[in-house]
């Protein structure tokens, strides 16, 4: 059963029916890395979200965790910090990130010692991130395809300074006037 919708659009060379954003034409190999990207004119929140960077968004806390540490302890952390997700942290530099879902996915197994299992065998790894100066309809594009609630974001040497969420674009679309 597949619980999913894919969203597709048509290659404007070819007709082929392509996974809505693919850089280039599965069929043709046409370039599609600006196919359906708005233009910024105009004013008010369409062009602010067009052109202002991912910083202008309130990061979440940062809320770190080591692979190594009991997938018990990283849910408790959940719990406490009262976030949907933890980065996972190894050398100062992002190598997962654990979220709500994969609590509720890889761990939902009766019977499973939350102590005996490192976050490192249920995080995602090598996740997909945003940098602060990424304009924010780049992180709304990327959350959207990829399916993301949360992303991590990173400086350019992959360190984590936060995290952005579904709700806080919603925040800053709504606290910001047309």
């Amino acid at each position: 059963m597949r619980c999913e919708r894919v969203m597709t659009h048509e290659c404007p060379a070819c007709g082929h029916e392509n996974i809505h954003g693919v850089d280039s034409c599965e069929e043709c190999q046409a370039d599609l890395s600006h196919h359906g990207i708005p233009s910024a004119a105009g004013t008010g929140l369409r062009r602010r979200i067009l052109e202002e960077p991912v910083s202008r968004l309130r990061h979440q806390d940062l809320v770190e965790v080591h692979p190594s540490m009991s997938a018990a302890e990283a849910v408790r952390l959940l719990k406490s910090c009262k976030v949907g997700c933890v980065l996972v942290v190894d050398g100062g530099k992002l190598v997962g990130i654990l979220t709500e879902r994969d609590v509720l996915n890889r761990l939902s197994v009766a019977g499973q010692d939350l102590e005996a299992i490192t976050v490192r065998q249920v995080m995602t790894a090598d996740p997909a991130v945003l940098r602060d100066e990424d304009p924010i309809n780049f992180a709304m594009n990327r959350m959207s395809v990829g399916g993301f609630r949360h992303m991590p974001v990173v400086t350019s040497q992959g360190r984590p300074t936060g995290f952005i969420s579904v709700r806080d674009v919603l925040r800053y679309i709504h606290e910001t006037p047309e």
